[in-house]
């Protein structure tokens, strides 16, 4: 958590060079849940999950779909050696647009640009495999302890054995609060 805390303002530190997480360990130790967790956090509009295609990132950053300063998580997803070359570029040039010089399908030059400031939180089982990439990262390792285990299976059962009629799609106020400081810093 503190760890994705520093991230997330390094996004708007004026000299920052960007912090991005890089989190590795074995299969079901929460890393997941962690991000997911304070994701929750982060508003809407600053938030980009899920499986990405090679080039999607420029193309987001010139339709406006991704802003400055946007957060994208890769939660156990396997970027292709292409999407990694963005990754290094998004992570290297952290305070400059990066431009896609490319061409459509009816041969006419357009320049996409990936936004400024974009950062990286990473979690998979193996750390991706590209030395670059990271050494970029804060590369964080999970807990591997059986006591570690115990802790998490308590989490699971504890949720799941709340009372059904509790409304748990309202967020806590708490989080909102967080997201509206996120939102406004």
């Amino acid at each position: 958590g503190q760890c994705c805390a520093l991230s997330a303002a390094s996004r708007v530190v004026k000299n920052s060079k960007g912090i991005h997480v890089m989190t590795t360990g074995g299969s079901g130790k929460g890393k997941s849940d962690a991000f997911a967790t304070y994701s929750k956090q982060i508003p809407e509009r600053f938030k980009l999950e899920g499986m990405l295609s090679d080039k999607v990132l420029y193309y987001k950053g010139e339709d406006g779909s991704l802003v400055p300063g946007t957060i994208i998580t890769l939660d156990d997803k396997s970027p292709t050696e292409t999407l990694l070359e963005v990754l290094k570029d998004a992570t290297t040039d952290f305070r400059r647009p990066i431009k896609l010089h490319t061409m459509t399908t009816d041969r006419k030059a357009v320049s996409p640009t990936l936004p400024v400031r974009c950062t990286l939180w990473i979690c998979k089982v193996e750390a991706v495999g590209d030395d670059q990439i990271a050494n970029r990262m804060l590369n964080l390792w999970v807990d591997d302890s059986e006591e570690q285990d115990r802790a998490v299976v308590a989490r699971l059962t504890d949720e799941e054995a709340r009372d059904d009629d509790e409304d748990t799609s309202e967020e806590r106020r708490e989080t909102l609060i967080a997201r509206a400081m996120w939102d406004e810093i």
